[in-house]
């Protein structure tokens, strides 16, 4: 699990409203940067959260706008139960208000999947955590960098 922690402050000036501070990823392609934000990329329960074109996609579970975000994609049981190879993955964005011009976005992402050395080296720890922590940080970082820079630019 990655741990990330960055404190949004902004000016009156620059404020731009918590609720859409989780809310921003694409619904088509969430591998392009938003420069705006697209009320039609807002993502309620049950919606897909595509992570890659060749990846089956995250299944939202849970949305409260202004506070979170939570995507999971539960593991084949009957692959698992079978002792065939399978993965489960969950990504949850928290937004916690540090006061009225402050919040902290955090982002987690935790994922499982059966033993066997092919699956463990294309989707376990190994492969994951370096690839999401560099993902991530770039991601947080973005949201950090348009927070700060205010509506319109």
């Amino acid at each position: 699990m990655q741990r990330k922690r960055f404190v949004f402050e902004r000016s009156e000036r620059h404020r731009l409203p918590i609720e859409h501070d989780v809310r921003t990823c694409p619904r088509v392609d969430a591998s392009r940067d938003a420069e705006a934000l697209h009320p039609e990329w807002v993502h309620q329960a049950g919606d897909e959260l595509v992570l890659h074109p060749k990846m089956p996609p995250l299944r939202v579970i849970t949305a409260t706008p202004g506070r979170s975000l939570v995507a999971f994609a539960a593991a084949d049981e009957t692959a698992r139960a079978e002792g065939r190879p399978w993965a489960a993955a969950r990504w949850a964005f928290l937004v916690e208000p540090l006061g009225p011009e402050r919040c902290r976005v955090l982002s987690r992402f935790r994922s499982a999947c059966s033993e066997n050395l092919v699956t463990r080296l294309a989707q376990g720890p190994a492969l994951l955590e370096p690839i999401g922590f560099a993902m991530d940080r770039r991601m947080l970082l973005g949201i950090r960098e348009r927070a700060l820079a205010g509506p319109g630019h």
